[in-house]
């Protein structure tokens, strides 16, 4: 009998993206006296401030592994996130098996568990060969998006910052985990406030520069993501380096200070990235969302409005 190790397919918004134990930051003063940090040093420049930045964060993590016993093999889904996820398996070869070529295998997986999501059994005696792919989406995909009141907006009551891009985006939110998205604008170190309680379920803590390359600079933002009560996901990105002051796992209450804007990842300039999610059809999209208005009501946010704290 033999039994290909599976190709293990992590493709949600780098959510799995691995950290690193340190990393080098340089800061410096450019040609016109402004700071920079940056992963690199200045060419050209010498005696240059550096240091190790540690990260002591790890990131939760999904994958699969295999279980033997009599003559049959278990494939178990090992999840550390804190809320439920879905297993998309993929056959890819399939010779005297319970299974054929091409099935399409889905399974939910609970919170911070470790399940058998489905069982390889020969169906003659002989020789038999087994591949798949494995695809994961965090998030129910029962869930739905129920929230009891409109939205705070993420930042201190007193303050307003434009809306630089809503729904639908016209700039960047083309795809569908953010077409609902907001962008709003505002400086480097803004206090972020939870705009709806929840649990932490997964933060980027690490990185410090900005880009305008997706591919490169897409999953290098900072990002808090917190599960409410309804099984919807708000996530908060491009946030400051090492300025996440909650942890994985910790229940947090509206507007609760959990970090500081910044200008990190697939990003043109200081801005706060928001918006809810769910898992649907093992896709994690972007849902519509309002937030509360002054009158104590709710309403759609708009490109170009000016997002009024309201607490």
């Amino acid at each position: 009998m033999s039994l290909p190790r599976a190709l293990l397919l992590l493709v949600f918004l780098a959510l799995l993206a691995p950290a690193l134990a340190t990393q080098q930051l340089y800061r410096y003063k450019d040609e016109n006296g402004n700071w920079v940090f940056s992963d690199r040093p200045p060419p050209g420049q010498k005696n240059v401030t550096s240091q190790e930045v540690k990260v002591d964060r790890p990131r939760p993590t999904i994958r699969m592994t295999e279980r033997r016993r009599d003559g049959e093999v278990d494939l178990v889904a090992i999840n550390t996130f804190a809320i439920p996820i879905e297993v998309v398996l993929q056959i890819t070869e399939a010779d005297n098996l319970n299974f054929a070529r091409g099935d399409i295998l889905h399974y939910v997986v609970s919170a911070t568990s470790d399940e058998v999501v489905t069982t390889v059994t020969a169906q003659r005696p002989g020789n038999w060969s087994f591949g798949y792919q494995a695809r994961f989406v965090i998030g129910d995909p029962q869930a739905e998006h129920q929230p009891r009141v409109p939205y705070r907006a993420p930042f201190a009551a007193t303050s307003q910052f434009p809306i630089s891009q809503a729904f639908p985006g016209k700039l960047s939110h083309f795809d569908a985990p953010n077409r609902y998205a907001v962008d709003i604008e505002m400086p480097i170190g803004t206090p972020i406030y939870a705009a709806r309680g929840g649990i932490v379920i997964d933060q980027a803590t690490r990185f410090f520069a900005n880009g305008t390359d997706l591919e490169k600079d897409g999953p290098r933002a900072n990002l808090v993501r917190i599960v409410h009560d309804d099984g919807s996901i708000a996530v908060y990105a491009h946030l400051n380096w090492d300025s996440i002051r909650v942890r994985i796992g910790e229940q947090v209450v509206e507007g609760q200070y959990i970090a500081d804007s910044g200008n990190t990842g697939f990003s043109t300039g200081p801005h706060l990235h928001f918006d809810v999610q769910l898992n649907r059809e093992a896709e994690l999209v972007s849902v519509p969302f309002q937030f509360r208005n002054t009158a104590g009501g709710g309403e759609v946010p708009r490109a170009g409005q000016m997002l009024r704290g309201v607490p």
